[in-house]
């Protein structure tokens, strides 16, 4: 199961940490960034599936009040074998 996602540098969310549980609730201001997680969770999967990583995140993408170029995305998952990052 997915337990956390790390986002930097993506549109809205700046060194975000959003830990999940089975049932987690995602609520907030419009333009606060709930649905730009769920954007980079599913460019995630797309580059999982060999898309190349020039086509899903673009420049235009990166947070603006910031100068970085690098964006950085981690996941953690945890199984009944442990926690995997």
């Amino acid at each position: 199961m997915l337990s956390r996602i790390h986002i930097d540098n993506y549109k809205c969310l700046s060194n975000f940490d959003l830990r999940l549980h089975n049932l987690t609730l995602l609520a907030g201001a419009n333009g606060c960034g709930k649905s730009a997680v769920f954007e980079v969770m599913d460019k995630l999967r797309e580059f999982a599936r060999d898309t190349r990583v020039e086509k899903l995140f673009l420049a235009d993408e990166l947070t603006r009040w910031t100068t970085k170029r690098e964006q950085r995305f981690e996941l953690e998952f945890s199984t009944d074998a442990g926690v995997f990052a």
